[in-house]
């Protein structure tokens, strides 16, 4: 993973992505979301990558520390859940009532927008992010061919993707990836040759 990019937008859905905001940078495992204003880049930047997200409005206030603390929660508990998905494990017993409680947190409400577009309310601040992701995540595990969940094949990337190729052969969340984890199989080969 580049260490100039602080957010990567390579796993194909948003739950993907947000549980891709830990990678792994010159061998340690670093989260890009320190701060409720790394938060609020990472969001900005997922409307421009998911133009799809449902919007959830109302009277949401700026992203503060407890609501940075509580969706990195719930990230950790998809990281391990989807995981244990692609490892065809059984999941932590914390992990669905985590995403259980992401889907129920933001008690969802429609609004009727100007110009006829129909939106979700909340007030849990939490919601504006937890909700469209856990939706995602959803989606995922009832909708979505599960044997095209996979981690990076690289031993240097931990990042998680959906694979949308025709083909269903994508092995590495990106081609960056893929060149840097060819060549390293390449000069190690060289040097045991």
């Amino acid at each position: 993973m580049s260490e100039d990019i602080p957010f990567m937008f390579v796993g194909d859905a948003l739950a993907l992505d947000l549980i891709n905001t830990v990678k792994i940078v010159r061998g340690q495992i670093i989260d890009t979301l320190q701060t409720p204003d790394d938060l609020a880049q990472w969001w900005s930047l997922a409307h421009e990558h998911h133009p799809q997200i449902e919007v959830v409005s109302g009277d949401i206030k700026p992203f503060d520390e407890n609501t940075l603390a509580t969706i990195k929660s719930v990230r950790d508990h998809l990281h391990d859940l989807f995981l244990s998905v692609i490892e065809g494990q059984q999941p932590d017993a914390d992990d669905l009532p985590a995403l259980n409680w992401a889907l129920g947190s933001g008690h969802p409400t429609l609004v009727w927008q100007e110009g006829g577009r129909i939106e979700y309310s909340s007030t849990e601040p939490a919601a504006k992010i937890l909700l469209p992701a856990a939706l995602s995540a959803l989606r995922l595990l009832t909708q979505a061919d599960l044997s095209r969940l996979h981690k990076c094949q690289s031993n240097q990337c931990i990042l998680l993707f959906y694979d949308t190729t025709k083909s269903g052969t994508r092995h590495w969340c990106s081609t960056a990836c893929m060149d840097r984890d060819r060549s390293r199989r390449r000069y190690s080969a060289s040097k045991q040759g």
